[in-house]
């Protein structure tokens, strides 16, 4: 992948969380997003130990990477000089497609480590996209047995297969201070 700049957004992580409850804490702010805009972007993640970092897929399609190689390489990154990524994986609002179903939309959140586990939430989205439909939350994970879900995962592995790597440098946000707007 060439040079590309993305815009990132962080969260703040509390760095005694679970991973479980990690994967929690970021469904928790899926829902709250969709209450609050009526949407939640689409977006990759990498979970540091504090925080957790942003890319929205919109950005990574425009940089003309191919998503799972993205992760793959954002498994390995370098961030600041320094590799401190836990997890990689991907949430917000998507379109879930299974064999022989119709596709629906879903809010979702995937989490996947190093040592190959991984974490899954998913649900419907209300019509008004504002929530998800009652009932319809799902959770899984490799600790507990479950079956992968198809098409997600197994980054890590092949950042490492074919050698792939990415490195971020995080840029202050440029203040300027202009009279009478605060």
């Amino acid at each position: 992948m060439l040079p590309a700049r993305f815009q990132v957004h962080s969260l703040s992580l509390d760095p005694d969380l679970s991973d479980e409850a990690a994967g929690r804490a970021l469904v928790s702010a899926v829902i709250q997003n969709l209450a609050r805009t009526g949407g939640a972007p689409s977006v990759a993640l990498a979970v540091h130990l504090a925080r957790v970092d942003l890319f929205p897929l919109a950005q990574i399609g425009v940089a003309r990477a191919e998503l799972d190689g993205f992760l793959g390489a954002l498994s390995r990154a370098e961030v600041d000089g320094e590799a401190s990524v836990r997890a990689v994986g991907l949430m917000g609002s998507f379109r879930w497609e299974q064999r022989g179903r119709a596709p629906a939309e879903v809010a979702m959140v995937f989490l996947e480590w190093g040592d190959c586990r991984w974490w899954h939430w998913r649900a419907l989205l209300t019509a008004d996209r504002r929530g998800v439909v009652e009932g319809s939350a799902l959770f899984t994970s490799a600790v507990e047995g479950d079956p992968k879900p198809p098409q997600l995962g197994t980054w890590w592995s092949r950042g490492r297969r074919q050698g792939l790597s990415l490195r971020l440098d995080r840029q202050p946000r440029l203040v300027t201070e202009v009279a009478g707007v605060h």
